[in-house]
C-alpha cells in the first residue's frame, strides 16, 4: 500500500464524483468485476441506504509500479458505514499482522497480512489458489477474506490506489490541509529510485558493509552505511498544507523518534483523510474531475458497480453529515508485539496467534 499507499472513504468519495463524469471511458481500465465462484450476491449501495444496513469498504493503498513489493498493502482500512446511526468508521489494520492465508485450496500459511493482495495476484507462484482469489480480482478477495478473519466483517467492496495515484489525487486537488498532530523528523525515508545506490563505495566496501548488516548483533545501521538512499523529513506541528508529494511522505513515514511506529502512520493517514474529505466538499473541486479522472485511471481498481457509483454520489451530501469514528488496532488495547519463527517482526492478537474473537466483539461494542 510498498509498499503503498493509500487512501479512505473521501478518497472514495472524489473517485465516486469524478468516476459519474467519466464514466464511459475508464469503465475497463479500473473495474474488477466479481470473481465468477463468488455465489453470494452482494446487497447494492441503494439496498443498504434503504435497509439502513452497514455497508463495509476496504480501501487498500500499495506502490505499485517498480516499487519494490509493489503490491503490498501499505495502507489497509476498512470504512464501516452505518446507515442507521449515521456512523463511519475508520478501522486501521497494522500491516504486520500475522495471520493465515490460503494458499494451496484450504491450506496456507502464515504471513503479514499486507501479502494477501500481492498473493492473490500472483497465480505463478501460488497456482493452486481456490478460483476465487485467482486472476485480475484475485487480489481484492484475498485481501478482504485476511482482513475479514481479523475484523468480523463481511466486506461489501474494495477501492484500491497506488503511489502514484494517491500522489496525482492530492495534486488534483490542488493540495490538502492536514492537521499535523506533533512535530516530527525522520532521517531515513528512503528515496525512491535509489534502493540499490552504492552512495560512491567500491564492491568491496559495499560487501563488507551488507556482510555486518547482515549479523543479528549488527550495531550498524542502513542509514549509516548508505546514506545516500534517505532524506530527511521533517513534519512541523498544526495545520500544514500539503501537495501529493508531501502527503504521501507523511503518511508513509515509519522511522521517527517522535512518531514512528506504524500505528503512529496509521492515525497520520486518518488525518489526511479527514483533510480529504473536507477539500472534496469545498467549493470549486467538481470543475477539476474531468482532468482527475483521466490522470487516475491506469492507478486504481474497485468492484464498485456504476449503479453503486450513481448511488454514493446521490447520497454525497449526506454522508458528508455522517459522524466519522476512528478506531485502531494497536498494541495498547488488542495486539501484541511477537516474532515468527523465521524472524521476522510482527503483530499478533492477545489472544493468541489466529484467535480474533476479542477484537470483533470490541467492534462490535465500539458499533453499538
Amino acid at each position: 500500500m510498498k509498499k503503498i499507499i493509500a487512501v479512505v472513504l473521501f478518497l472514495l468519495l472524489t473517485i465516486v464524483v469524478v468516476f459519474y463524469f467519466c464514466l464511459q471511458s475508464i469503465t475497463q481500465k479500473i473495474f474488477i468485476p466479481p470473481a465468477k465462484t463468488v455465489t453470494a450476491s452482494k446487497n447494492t449501495i441503494q439496498q443498504s441506504l434503504d435497509d439502513k444496513t452497514p455497508i463495509n469498504i476496504l480501501l487498500l493503498g500499495y506502490g505499485g509500479g517498480d516499487h519494490d513489493g509493489a503490491y503490498l498493502t501499505d495502507s489497509i482500512i476498512t470504512v464501516h458505514i452505518d446507515p442507521g446511526t449515521q456512523k463511519i468508521f475508520l478501522i486501521s489494520i497494522p500491516r504486520d499482522i500475522w495471520i493465515k492465508i490460503p494458499t494451496n485450496g484450504e491450506e496456507g500459511s502464515y504471513s503479514k497480512i499486507n501479502a494477501a493482495y500481492q498473493i492473490g495476484l500472483d497465480d505463478i507462484n501460488y497456482p493452486d489458489k481456490q478460483e476465487k482469489f485467482s486472476g485480475p480480482g484475485g487480489g481484492a478477495k484475498l485481501a478482504e477474506y485476511a482482513v475479514s478473519q481479523v475484523t468480523g466483517l463481511s466486506t461489501n467492496f474494495f477501492v484500491g490506489i497506488d503511489f502514484s495515484g494517491f500522489t496525482k489525487t492530492i495534486d488534483t486537488l490542488e493540495g490538502v490541509d492536514i492537521a499535523v498532530n506533533k512535530a516530527f523528523d525522520d532521517y531515513e525515508y528512503p528515496i525512491q529510485g535509489k534502493e540499490t545506490d552504492a552512495c560512491g563505495l567500491a564492491e568491496t566496501e559495499i560487501a563488507s558493509l551488507s556482510a555486518q548488516l547482515a549479523s543479528p548483533s549488527a550495531e550498524l545501521s542502513q542509514l549509516d552505511a548508505f546514506p545516500c538512499r534517505y532524506e530527511h523529513l521533517h513534519f512541523n506541528a498544526g495545520q500544514q498544507h500539503m501537495d501529493g508529494t508531501t502527503a504521501l511522505k507523511y503518511v508513509r513515514s515509519r522511522h521517527s523518534l517522535q512518531d514512528g511506529t506504524d500505528f503512529g502512520r496509521a492515525q497520520r493517514q486518518r488525518n489526511l483523510l479527514v483533510a480529504v474529505k473536507q477539500k472534496i466538499f469545498s467549493v470549486g473541486f467538481i470543475p477539476q474531475a474531468l482532468p482527475f479522472m483521466n490522470s487516475l485511471g491506469d492507478n486504481l481498481r474497485t468492484d464498485l458497480s456504476l449503479d453503486d457509483v450513481r448511488i454514493l454520489l446521490q447520497n454525497a451530501s449526506l454522508l458528508e453529515k455522517y459522524k466519522i469514528i476512528s478506531l485502531a488496532l494497536t498494541d495498547e488495547n488488542l495486539l501484541q508485539d511477537a516474532v515468527s519463527t523465521d524472524g521476522q517482526s510482527i503483530l499478533e492478537s492477545k489472544d493468541g496467534e489466529g484467535n480474533w474473537t476479542s477484537i470483533h466483539d470490541w467492534l462490535v461494542n465500539e458499533f453499538n
